[in-house]
C-alpha cells in the first residue's frame, strides 16, 4: 500500500513512514471472560509476556495477539489494490 501511495505523483519526493499505534485502549471497557487454556500454553504465555515488557500483563498480551489475527483475516478478505489508492 505505501509503495503505491510513494508512486502517486502527486506525492513525489514525500518522506514516508509508519508508525506502529497500539489501538488497545481505544477499544473501549473491559470485561472479564473465563477463558480455559491447557496449562503448558499458560505456562508459555507467562514467559513470553514477563521477557516481553511492551505486554502489561497476560490480558494485554492475548488481546494484542487476538487482534492482530483478526486484523490480519480482514486485511486478506478486503485487499486494498495500489488501482483504488491512485484513483
Amino acid at each position: 500500500m505505501i509503495e503505491a501511495l510513494a508512486a502517486h505523483p502527486d506525492y513525489a519526493g514525500f518522506i514516508w513512514t509508519l508508525i506502529d499505534v497500539g489501538i488497545i485502549c481505544l477499544l473501549g471497557g473491559s470485561e472479564k471472560i473465563k477463558v480455559k487454556l491447557p496449562n503448558f500454553l499458560i505456562y508459555i504465555i507467562n514467559i513470553h509476556v514477563s521477557s516481553h515488557a511492551e505486554y502489561t500483563s497476560r490480558s494485554a498480551f492475548l488481546a494484542q495477539v487476538a487482534l492482530e489475527c483478526i486484523t490480519a483475516q480482514i486485511n486478506k478478505e478486503i485487499p486494498i489494490s495500489s488501482q483504488e489508492i491512485t484513483n
